[in-house]
C-alpha cells in the first residue's frame, strides 16, 4: 500500500490501522515554544519542524522521483498499469508519487496548455478593448513545488510551444522544505523527453540494434555517451538547451507566512499560483459543539504520561478559526450551497463502495453526529487566500487536490487521513497525536467551501470606492479538466484504459481568478 495510491482508491492495495503507540519512532515532540498549542501548530510540527519534521527530515524518501515518463503504451490496461506502479514503490522506496510525478511530462503540459490559452486569451481581448498592445510579463507562482517537476514541464512546453510567452515569463516556487527546494534540477538540463513519434522511433532504433545488429544495450548507453550520437538523439527526440536559469527561482518560505510572499510581484506582471497536492497538507484546525457552543482544540504537551500531547477544548477564540469559520456553513449537511459536495464525495468514502459503485457514502468513522458536531477547518488554506489578496490583487488561482480520502480513522467532518509508508505498506493511525516526523497527514478538501471563502476573502477587500474586483471561481473533476488539456493519446493503455482521467477520480481542479474592474 502507498500514500499516493490509496488516496486515488486504488484497488489494488490493502492497509491496516494502529494505534499511534505501536508505532516504533525515534521522533520525539519538542515543546519548547510553548507546554499548548492549536491544533494547526501541532500538524505543522509534525509534518514542519526544520530539524524533526516528517517532510524535512525524510525528503526524497517521501516525494518521489521518476527518472523517465512511463510508456502505458505497452501497459495492458489497468492491471499493467497498476502493476507499474506497485513496482516503482518497491523500487523506488519512496512513500508516494504524485499524479504529477507519474505522469509526467504529459500532467504538467497539460497545466502549461491550460496557462497558454488563457494568456493568449487574455491577450486577444487586451487588444480588442483597445488597451496595451504590449505583451504582460508573466509571473508562475507555484506553492509546494516538491520535486520541480511542473515546473520543469512547464517551461520546457513554453519554450517549445511558446517561445513568445516563454520570453515574458518567469516562474517561482515556495516550498517550505528546504530539502525539497534544494533538491530541484530546473536550473539544468531536465530528464529526456519521451512522447509521440520520437520515442517510438527510439524504440524501435533501440530493438534494432538490440535484436538485428546484436549489440548488447551496455553498449548502446557507451554509445549514447558519444557527442556526435548525442546530438542526433536531441534532434530526434526534439531535446535542447533547458537551461531555465534566467526564467526560475526556488524560495524556501511558508506560504501562511505574508512575509514569504513580499517582494514577488513586479509591475504589470499577469501572476499565476499554482498548487498541486498543497490543500491536503496544509494543517487544519478542529472545532467541537460542546452544549451548544462551539470549542477549539489546543494540544496541551504537560503531561509525561502523554509526550505527543493531549486535547483540552476551549472556547473559541481564534480569529482565524472565527473567519474561516464564518465564511461557509460548516454544519448545514442538507444545506445547497452543501449538497454539490455530498455529491461529490466531499464526505469521506469506503474503498469498496466507491470503486464498485462510485458512491460517496461516509466511512464507519464518520457517524453523522459527528459530521456537524466535529469540525476541522482549513484554517491555514484561508490564511494562503488571505496572502494571495494582499500580494497579488490580481491574480489566476489553480488548485488541484483530493476531495475525498479512504480508510479514515479518525471521527469529523473533513477529518484526516493519518498514515506512513514502511516497505511500500501504508501503516494508518487513528490520531494525530504522534511523534513528530513519525507520520503524514492530509485532509479531503471540501470545494464547495473553498469556493465560499475565496469569495468572501476577495470580495469586498478592496476599499476604492471606484474600482470593484471581478471574481470567477470553477471547480470541476481533474478528468474533465484533462480531457481539455492533455493529450489523452499518449497515457492510454492497450485496453483503452487511461489512468489520467481514469485513476485519482477523487480529485478536482479549482480555478479562481481577480481582476479589477472600474465602474
Amino acid at each position: 500500500d502507498t500514500n499516493a495510491a490509496r488516496r486515488a482508491f486504488s484497488s489494488s492495495f490493502s492497509s491496516s490501522p494502529s494505534s499511534p503507540s505501536s508505532s516504533s519512532s525515534s521522533f520525539t515532540t519538542s515543546t519548547t515554544s510553548s507546554s499548548a498549542v492549536l491544533l494547526r501548530d501541532h500538524i505543522s510540527r509534525i509534518l514542519a519542524d526544520p530539524n524533526e519534521g516528517y517532510f524535512p527530515k525524510r525528503g526524497a524518501e517521501v516525494v518521489g522521483k521518476l527518472h523517465e515518463p512511463l510508456n502505458f503504451k505497452t501497459m495492458v490496461g489497468k492491471p499493467g498499469y497498476d502493476f507499474k506502479i506497485r513496482e516503482l514503490y518497491q523500487r523506488e522506496g519512496t512513500s508516494w508519487l504524485t499524479p504529477v510525478e507519474i505522469f509526467q511530462p504529459y500532467y504538467g503540459e497539460a497545466v502549461a496548455r491550460y496557462l497558454a490559452e488563457d494568456i493568449l486569451q487574455a491577450r486577444s481581448k487586451a487588444e480588442e478593448s483597445g488597451g496595451d498592445r504590449r505583451n504582460r510579463k508573466i509571473h508562475v507562482c507555484e506553492v509546494g513545488a516538491g520535486n520541480g517537476t511542473l515546473a520543469a514541464n512547464v517551461l520546457d512546453f513554453m519554450l517549445e510551444r511558446h517561445p513568445d510567452i516563454y520570453s515574458e515569463l518567469r516562474y517561482t516556487v515556495l516550498d517550505v522544505s528546504k530539502g525539497l527546494v534544494r533538491g530541484e534540477k530546473i536550473k539544468q538540463p531536465t530528464e529526456k523527453k519521451r512522447k509521440g513519434e520520437a520515442y517510438f522511433f527510439g524504440k524501435v532504433l533501440e530493438i534494432f540494434c538490440d535484436s538485428l545488429l546484436h549489440v548488447p544495450r551496455k553498449m548502446l548507453t557507451v554509445f549514447h555517451t558519444l557527442p556526435t550520437l548525442l546530438i542526433w538523439q536531441e534532434s530526434l527526440v526534439g531535446l535542447h538547451n533547458r537551461n531555465h536559469e534566467s526564467h526560475f527561482q526556488s524560495l524556501v518560505g511558508n506560504a501562511c507566512d505574508g512575509k514569504s510572499w513580499e517582494g514577488l510581484l513586479e509591475g504589470g506582471e499577469r501572476v499565476y499560483v499554482l498548487g498541486l497536492e498543497v490543500l491536503d497538507n496544509l494543517p487544519h484546525d478542529r472545532i467541537e459543539k460542546v452544549d451548544g457552543k462551539w470549542m477549539e482544540t489546543w494540544v496541551s504537551y504537560e503531561s509525561e504520561s502523554h509526550p505527543n500531547g493531549v486535547e483540552e477544548l476551549r472556547e473559541m477564540r481564534d480569529d482565524v478559526i472565527l473567519s474561516c469559520f464564518d465564511a461557509y456553513d460548516w454544519t448545514a449537511i442538507n444545506s445547497e450551497k452543501d449538497e454539490e459536495q455530498k455529491k461529490d464525495g466531499g464526505f469521506l468514502a469506503t474503498l469498496e463502495t466507491f470503486i464498485t459503485t462510485g458512491s460517496t457514502k461516509r466511512t464507519a468513522a464518520v457517524e453523522e453526529g459527528d459530521s456537524s458536531r466535529v469540525v476541522f477547518l482549513p484554517t491555514t488554506a484561508f490564511s494562503i487566500l488571505r496572502n494571495i489578496r494582499e500580494s497579488f490583487p490580481e491574480h489566476t488561482l489553480l488548485l488541484i487536490d483530493f476531495d475525498a480520502l479512504p480508510d479514515v480513522q479518525i471521527r469529523g467532518r473533513n477529518a484526516p487521513l493519518v498514515s506512513d509508508t514502511v516497505n511500500a505498506l501504508a501503516n494508518d493511525f487513528t490520531s494525530y497525536l504522534v511523534p513528530v516526523g513519525s507520520a503524514d497527514i492530509f485532509f479531503p478538501t471540501n470545494f464547495g467551501a473553498l469556493k465560499a471563502m475565496y469569495e468572501t476573502e476577495i470580495f469586498g477587500c478592496d476599499q476604492d470606492p471606484q474600482c470593484a474586483r471581478q471574481v470567477d471561481v470553477s471547480v470541476r473533476s481533474s478528468a474533465d479538466f484533462f480531457k481539455d488539456y492533455a493529450d489523452l493519446d499518449i497515457t492510454t493503455t492497450l485496453s483503452g484504459y487511461n489512468p489520467l482521467i481514469d485513476d485519482f477520480t477523487n480529485t478536482r481542479v479549482f480555478v479562481a481568478s481577480s481582476s479589477h474592474k472600474k465602474v
